[in-house]
Parts: structure tokens; sequence; C-alpha cells
């Protein structure tokens, strides 16, 4: 019954993100363009190290590459995979939670806070984030073998089986590579509580030290695979950092009214308060961890948030700065521990004190699916997902950014114009001068997008391409003056060098705009040194 209640509350309130689409924002990078996603058999060596990813994590790409297959590359399949993935972790944290000890009633009533909590928005709406929600039923599933093999009835091979789950909840996210060691702390919990070990605990430890073992490994080779593969370089980082980041996600948790896709980095936009709740959230943890050495049933859940949290906390420099996705298995420890805490405190009072505290559970309940529901349809993407974040951080270039390129996604590059030009007057970034030109190019900007890819090839990250696509907008549009003949000059020299010499392939139905256009800028002067910001889509008119 306590399962049907799950799954029901969370079809209904997270059934219509089925009919969401993709969003721009990561899911057509690692999704509708990663070739082993979409192509999985042609590279059986790139299914099994996933470089496209920049992480080791061929569970989850195994697994979108079927997501896509079923509904042949549309969204429906791997939105229903989330909610099925969702409803499934509900039902086996409340199973976790009866394992360790605490009464069906208050089992529940902590799954179900989970579950409706609306910090589980974003990995069940964003499908991108099935890598979460895979992680998070793994290293459960495994939890659930490992206390089995350290109990007084062990299951023969259940220690075997935690480990190859905590393999596969690792190979699915490299942020359960700690799993191991909240094994390791519910046995020393046990130890220090006296409890007589079991001829089990042997199989127990060598599960929880092998888990361990294997976390490190994998943790160190997606973290090569980031950083070097990707070439992804940290993020500023400070020892202040992880605490800001801790108290944003904390005020999260606490406060989940109008949570976004994105928050600026805490060292751009430092605050006092995000400060304040990190070092409180720091403090309760390590109040909570001595307090809890010796309560093996209370010491886990714990464990299992911290060990799935650090990974993610900016303890170590890290491209990403937060996401509210990596809260899932933190905030379901957390409530596993809050239920077992309410109900020895329940039964510590009378029965009338009992039933007076359903009341506020039913009040949180209410308000946090209330929350949920009305947060979820931002989820459809568009203006409807962006435009709550540039509004509530306006200086935040990598929002209007990414507003520009949903705008592109969406298939109305027209309107992605001005979340560009917003974002280049904020932070001139080189690396999007090469996407900008070619936004304005298909908006049929063509002054603007002659300008913006010359600056593009002067101060991109990617001039050749920067050059091929000035080439292909000038020959396209034949018909079209260029505004910079000595530059324009130039690049199609260099350009045509290139071609007649078989090192470009060069479209032949772009061979008599490109001839004529070389013929136009023939005696055109050489051009002068391009100065930053020389285009007026660059500038803050």
């Amino acid at each position: 019954m306590c399962w049907l209640s799950l799954v029901f509350c969370v079809i209904a309130l997270f059934g219509r993100v089925v009919w969401h689409p993709f969003i721009a924002f990561d899911d057509a990078e690692f999704i509708l363009r990663n070739p082993q996603v979409t192509r999985p058999t042609s590279s059986i060596l790139d299914l099994l190290l996933t470089p496209k990813t920049g992480y080791v994590i061929p569970v989850t790409v195994a697994f979108e590459a079927l997501l896509y297959g079923i509904s042949r590359g549309q969204a429906w399949s791997f939105h229903a995979a989330a909610v099925a993935l969702h409803a499934l972790f509900a039902c086996q944290l409340w199973a976790l939670s009866r394992r360790l000890g605490t009464g069906w009633r208050w089992a529940l009533a902590g799954a179900l806070l989970f579950a409706v909590h609306p910090l589980v928005l974003q990995p069940v709406a964003w499908a991108i984030c099935i890598k979460d929600l895979l992680m998070a039923n793994l290293a459960i599933a495994g939890t659930h073998a490992f206390v089995t093999s350290a109990g007084d009835a062990p299951r023969r091979g259940a220690g075997v089986l935690a480990v190859a789950l905590a393999l596969l909840a690792m190979l699915a996210k490299p942020s359960a590579a700690l799993l191991g060691f909240a094994w390791l702390a519910y046995l020393l919990a046990r130890r220090l509580a006296g409890s007589p070990p079991p001829k089990a605990a042997r199989t127990a430890l060598g599960a929880a030290v092998a888990t361990a073992l294997l976390g490190a490994l994998i943790g160190a080779a997606s973290r090569y695979a980031h950083d070097m593969l990707l070439d992804d370089a940290a993020a500023p980082w400070s020892p202040w950092k992880p605490i800001e980041v801790l108290g944003r996600q904390l005020g999260h948790v606490l406060w989940p009214v109008d949570l976004l896709i994105v928050y600026p980095d805490p060292l751009i936009e430092p605050a006092a308060l995000l400060a304040a709740l990190g070092f409180a959230a720091v403090l309760l943890a390590g109040y909570a961890l001595v307090r809890l050495r010796t309560s093996p049933a209370l010491l886990l859940p714990l464990a299992l948030a911290l060990a799935t949290y650090v990974p993610t906390s900016n303890l170590l420099p890290f491209a990403r700065t937060m996401s509210d996705s990596y809260m899932y298995v933190p905030l379901a420890g957390v409530t596993v521990l809050i239920a077992a805490v309410a109900e020895t405190w329940a039964a510590a009072h009378s029965t009338t004190v009992q039933r007076l505290a359903a009341a506020p559970v039913l009040l949180a309940l209410l308000a946090l699916a209330a929350s949920t529901s009305a947060q979820l349809p931002r989820w459809r993407g568009g203006s409807a997902l962006w435009e709550p974040v540039v509004r509530r951080h306006p200086g935040l270039a990598t929002a209007h950014r990414l507003m520009g390129d949903e705008m592109v996604f969406r298939g109305r590059p027209d309107l992605a114009v001005e979340p560009y030009r917003r974002a280049f007057v904020l932070d001139y970034d080189g690396r999007f001068l090469l996407e900008y030109g070619t936004v304005l190019s298909i908006a049929g900007r063509l002054a603007d997008a002659e300008c913006v890819l010359i600056e593009a090839v002067a101060f991109g990250s990617n001039s050749g391409y920067a050059v091929y696509n000035y080439a292909a907008l000038l020959a396209f549009n034949a018909d079209y003056v260029s505004r910079y003949p000595g530059a324009a000059r130039q690049l199609l020299g260099r350009l045509d060098t290139l071609r007649t010499a078989g090192k470009m392939q060069w479209p032949s139905a772009l061979e008599p705009g490109l001839k004529r256009q070389l013929e136009r800028v023939r005696d055109a002067a050489p051009p002068p040194s391009w100065p930053r910001r020389n285009c007026r889509m660059l500038r803050r008119e």
C-alpha cells in the first residue's frame, strides 16, 4: 500500500513532464549530438569510455542509447524513464528507512517529503539528468544489499551484489565514488555501538573496502577524462566557494520556491547569507556525525548524503559550480534521517502529541507539492525556462547566452540575437563569437553577421571555422556587398587558397557565389588592424 501511494503521488505530480521536449542546454550536446547515444554500435570502445561526455559513464550512455532508440530520438522516452526511476527510488527509500528500523508511517512520510520536494524537479524534468536517477537507484539498491550482507542472517552473495551495484552506480555517475566510505562509516558505528559482529561482518567489510577502492579508481579516471579529454578548465576557486555553494543549496532545501536551472558563481556574486548558511550546514553535519557515531541506523543515511555530496561540493576546483540535481541523493539521506529522528521524538510524547504531529507533516507535503507543481511548467523550455533566470540575475552573461541557445534550438534565431548581444555586453568571451555570428547570419542580419564573423576570425577560439562560415555567408548571399571589402578580400582569398589546394571541402552549390564575391573585392585595399568590439552588436548602445 505504501509503495502504491508513493508511485501514485509521483505520477500525479510529475506525469505531465512526459510531454515536455528536450531543451538546448546539455540535452542537445550530450544526447541529440552524442554519437554514443545516436549511433551506439559505431564504436564499442567509445561506448565504454564515453569520451563525448567527459566522464566514464557507460551505464548512463547505454541507457540513453536504449531510450533514444525506443522513441526514435524523441524526448518522451527519457522523461517517462525519469518519472519511473524517481518513483522506484522513492519506493527504495521507504524500504531502506524501514530496514533501518523506522516505522512504516514515518518512513512513508519521509519518502513522500523527498518525492515531492522541488529539489528533485530538475533531475526528473531535465533529460540529461537521467544519470542522477540511475546512479541514485543503483546506489541505494547496493546499500540495501550491503546492509543485508552485514546482518545476522545475510543472504549468500549479498556482498558481491552490493559491490556490483555500487560499481554500476559509479559508472552511471561518478558522484557515487565515495559510496564505500559511507558503508565503512556504518560498520564503524556498529563497532562503536558494541554490537556483536556477526560472521557476515567480514564479508560486509570486504564489500565496503572493495567499493571504496573502486570508487577511488573510477573517481580519478573520471576526473582525468573531464579535465584532460574535454580540456575543461576549472572555474575560479577559493576556500570560501564550497561554503557558499553549500549555503545556496541548503537555502534551496529549506525554501525551494523559485529554483532555477543555473546560478551565478558565488565568487562572482558573493553573499554573506550564503556563507552563513554554509557554515551552519557544516557545523550541523559535524555535530550530527559526532552525535550519531554509535547509532548505525541513523548514521548510514547521513553518511550516504555526505558521500554523494562531497564529489560535487567544490572542495576541489571544478568547472561546474553547482546544480540542484546534485542534491538528489543527499536530500534523500537527510529525509530518511529526519523521519527516524521524528519518530523517536514522537514516541517520547503522548498519543495526542503524536497525532498532532501529523498536521505539520501534511502541511509540509502539500506546500512542497504545490511549489513543485508551480515550477514544473518551466521545464517545457524556451522563455519559460530562461526568463526567470535573467530576471533574477540580469548580470549573469551565461544565462543570456544560454537563453539565446534555447531560442535557436526552438527555431527562432531572430529571438536569439538580443540575448546574445546582452551576453557580450556583459562579458566579452571570444569563444562564442563564431556562434553569435552564425546566429546573426541565420536570422538574416547579414551586415551584423559579417562584422561579428570577422571579429571571430580575429579574436575567436576557432578562426578556421570562422573563415569558413564567413565565406559561406558571402557566397550564399552573392548579391550582398561586403561592408568590409579589405577583410573580405583577405579572408575569401585564404579560403580560396585552401580550397584550390584540396585542403578544404567546399560545397559545389556555393562555387558561383564565392567566385562572384572574390571578383567583387579583387582590388580592395588591405584591411586595417581589427580592434576588439569593433561591431555594434558587441557594444552597449
